[in-house]
């Protein structure tokens, strides 16, 4: 007789979200992400159950990046929620995180993305530390800072 496995049941494990003539929902959005399309990016993200801390950061860089008007609402939202998920984060690096945010939106978006990363490597947000590094080479590998 085979030993028992143990099945973990994944989050949102009862909302399964059907895959699109494109795949999965998620996928979708990875790869909509990755077109920098505002549009494109909201519209996939609509598509997911749930958008988790990491996947609302990317689509706030989506935002950044184009010059979208968004940005700045996107990027509020996103600290508060930072704060609220994250405790570690607390009162001052919620603050930074705003101050790093208006920095890039003011054109300084190498030391703006640097104080985020430093305060998301301060409360060991490594996952959304992760992000906000791989975007941060992505645009110097394109030249574009």
């Amino acid at each position: 007789m085979l030993p028992r496995q143990t099945i973990v049941p994944a989050p949102n494990a009862g909302e399964r979200t059907p895959p699109t003539s494109q795949g999965h929902p998620y996928a979708g959005f990875q790869r909509a992400v990755a077109t920098d399309d505002p549009v494109i990016a909201t519209a996939a993200a609509l598509e997911l159950p749930r958008v988790g801390l990491a996947d609302a950061l990317r689509l706030v860089l989506v935002y950044h990046r184009v010059g979208d008007r968004r940005f700045e609402r996107a990027a509020v939202r996103w600290v508060s929620r930072l704060g609220a998920e994250i405790p570690a984060v607390g009162l001052s690096g919620a603050a930074t995180a705003l101050q790093a945010f208006a920095a890039m939106a003011r054109g300084d978006e190498q030391p703006g993305a640097e104080a985020l990363a430093d305060v998301l490597d301060a409360a060991a947000a490594d996952q959304l530390a992760a992000v906000v590094d791989d975007w941060s080479r992505r645009r110097r590998a394109s030249g574009t800072s």
